[in-house]
């Protein structure tokens, strides 16, 4: 609600998109229900995932994301998709695209779930 997703989520979806948002809802639900994603008001919105796995625990933190994001996308060759969103992330947050292909994938999965809950 924060970051206004209320609208998106009440949008008619096809049953692949119900399906999708099922697997992206219940990755966000165990990653807050275990404490390592905090959803807080700080800054108009604020996600902030602690990875539970791997030697990396730092804090990743998601501002309220805007458009231009989505450029960094354009940097990337077509078909490389993981590449792309490894880009956004990096450039939603300030990480290195690194730090995410480093991330264990269950780490990679609630950070790829803001995304396209975000950017689909």
């Amino acid at each position: 609600d924060l970051m206004g997703l209320t609208r998106k989520l009440a949008e008619k979806m096809d049953d692949e998109d119900t399906k999708s948002l099922a697997v992206m809802r219940s990755t966000l639900l165990q990653a807050i229900e275990s404490g390592a994603l905090l959803i807080t008001d700080d800054e108009g919105g604020l996600a902030i995932f602690t990875p539970t796995r791997g030697n990396d625990k730092k804090p990743i933190k998601f501002n309220e994301p805007d458009a231009g994001i989505m450029l960094a996308s354009d940097k990337r060759r077509e078909g490389h998709s993981t590449a792309k969103t490894f880009a956004v992330l990096a450039e939603w947050t300030g990480e290195n695209p690194q730090r995410f292909a480093k991330l264990k994938p269950l780490d990679a999965a609630v950070c790829t779930s803001l995304f396209s809950l975000f950017f689909s």
